[in-house]
């Protein structure tokens, strides 16, 4: 279970790091662009694309850490998990380029309530694991950035009633997040339990 929550974490890092060095690479490669055939009009021409689509697998990188703890990618489950998630979602292209797009707008936000508080700057992404970066409603009730249910945001000193919800204020929240993780490490002694606890 705590693996399973480690690799979820892990995704996104990993997929924006190689869709970046994917972005790279294909500027460095020049694809042929449109070409008309041969014709005597333009009318009668048919323009084409010409270019091979390639899927590669991402290759696992080794030596892998969250908040500068071990990744035990050595254990099979573990790899394996690792290598799906990878598979699974680089080439959910669209996903991927939204998540890119509200880590720029909403990252700046949150990173520096993460390093005021003194959580591990990899706790950003658990935002975007949980929702997507939007302030969505779970079916189980759980809401905002950072998903909390009803009773876990009010003993995080968040109001919740009828008229106001502050799970939905992302710096508040963010700053809730930050003392139920502190509370979690203190609890069971590192990072990667007090994410899974989340």
């Amino acid at each position: 279970m705590i693996y399973k929550t480690l690799i979820t974490f892990i995704f996104p890092i990993l997929s924006l790091y190689l869709l970046a060095s994917c972005e790279e690479k294909q500027a460095q490669e020049k694809l042929p662009i449109a070409q008309e055939k041969d014709s005597k009009t333009k009318e009668e021409s048919i323009p084409s694309v010409s270019y091979e689509y390639k899927i590669k697998a991402p290759k696992i990188p080794t030596g892998l850490n969250f908040c500068n703890e071990p990744v035990p990618i050595n254990q099979a489950f573990i790899y394996e998990k690792l290598d799906r998630e990878l598979l699974v979602n680089m080439y959910w292209q669209s996903q991927t380029f939204l998540f890119i797009k509200r880590a720029h707008k909403w990252f700046p936000t949150i990173e520096p309530i993460l390093k005021e508080n003194n959580i591990p700057d990899d706790f950003k992404y658990l935002a975007l694991i949980e929702s997507g970066l939007m302030n969505v409603t779970s079916p189980s009730g759980a809401k905002g950035f950072w998903q909390f249910m009803p009773k876990t945001a009010k003993g995080l000193n968040l109001e919740v009633n009828s008229f106001v919800d502050e799970r939905y204020h992302v710096e508040k929240a963010t700053i809730a997040a930050c003392e139920y993780l502190n509370k979690a490490h203190q609890k069971f002694g590192n990072w990667t339990l007090a994410a899974a606890s989340y």
